[in-house]
């Protein structure tokens, strides 16, 4: 059923992710518990936190953020022609993954902070074989650095952002100069806000020290297991496949895909951020394990070995279902 609708592209699976979107709306304002609370050693984000407490308000926002990130997601997969124009696996999966980590009782710092890094990414793989675009690396850098006020994980993409420029193109004096500056801008622009009002000098500096600080295992959910290792386990398939029939036809998905593993790698390192969870796990590899995984099941001729795989994610997504609704 699944694999018959999304091998559709969007015409056909458009429908299927608005369904997604609004069954998930629906449980967030159902929800009686969460499974995991959010907790980031970010000061700055939890002043602003607190004064929203409206449940509606609260899951509609998340929500939108998802949808934002979700179409940021389709840009980059789709446009950019980093898989296939009829592969929108990739989207549903970011969907899946990010909906079932809704939080009902607080904003999801995270799903902000995805939103600037992915409008980043899609900018910056924007500036493959194109001249005139210092302006493009000035806003890649500035949204990802504004997106580090918002959760201080956001630092460990600082060198994934230049690494990706690196191998989308040669080395240049002049755009290296411009991503820097477009770095330096909104803490800049912070600082002078803070020293104006008195409040909160030198905070990233204070946030960036706390991060490094407050490093430790995560803490994870037994209701998230299922859906963290069927994850794990399609995305080493997923590895092997690409081993076995290479990283992409085109030169430019090669190089997108090694920057997407490059960003796997240094997602590592946020897994041991302090207040990680399972929740903060799957947001932060959301991104990359969609299109990896979404690959994958598109390249599956048999539609019920999708349809079977696709089934038991579901499957892992109704347990936290469950226990947001406090039935286990």
């Amino acid at each position: 059923m699944f694999a018959g609708v999304l091998n559709k592209g969007l015409r056909g699976g458009l429908f299927l992710c608005i369904a997604l979107v609004i069954s998930f709306l629906i449980i967030s304002l159902l929800a009686i518990k969460e499974p995991e609370s959010l907790f980031y050693p970010d000061l700055f984000y939890n002043y602003f936190s607190t004064k929203i407490s409206n449940k509606l308000l609260i899951v509609c926002l998340n929500a939108l953020l998802i949808v934002v990130a979700a179409y940021l997601v389709y840009q980059i997969s789709i446009e950019e022609e980093l898989v296939d124009k009829t592969n929108i696996y990739s989207l549903f999966l970011f969907l899946c993954i990010n909906l079932v980590c809704c939080h009902s009782m607080q904003i999801v710092s995270q799903f902000i902070t995805n939103t600037f890094y992915l409008y980043s990414v899609l900018k910056l793989i924007g500036t493959y074989r194109k001249d005139n675009v210092l302006s493009d690396f000035f806003v890649a850098s500035f949204w990802l650095s504004a997106s580090a006020f918002i959760t201080t994980l956001s630092i460990i993409y600082f060198p994934l952002f230049l690494i990706g420029w690196l191998v989308l193109r040669p080395f240049n004096l002049k755009e290296l100069s411009t991503i820097i500056l477009g770095f330096l801008t909104p803490l800049f622009m912070f600082e002078c806000i803070a020293y104006l009002t008195d409040f909160n000098q030198w905070y990233f500096v204070f946030a960036t020290k706390e991060f490094f600080n407050s490093l430790k295992y995560p803490q994870m959910s037994e209701y998230y297991y299922a859906m963290l290792i069927l994850l794990v386990l399609l995305f080493l398939i997923s590895l092997v496949y690409l081993l076995l029939n290479g990283m992409g036809n085109t030169v430019k998905k090669q190089k997108v895909r090694g920057i997407l593993l490059w960003s796997m790698f240094f997602s590592l390192f946020n897994l041991f951020a302090g207040g990680s969870n399972s929740t903060s796990i799957l947001i932060i590899l959301s991104f990359p394990l969609s299109v990896f995984i979404g690959d994958l099941l598109f390249a599956i001729k048999q539609k019920r070995i999708t349809n079977t795989l696709i089934g038991l994610l579901m499957l892992s997504m109704f347990l936290v279902v469950l226990a947001k609704l406090n039935v286990l």
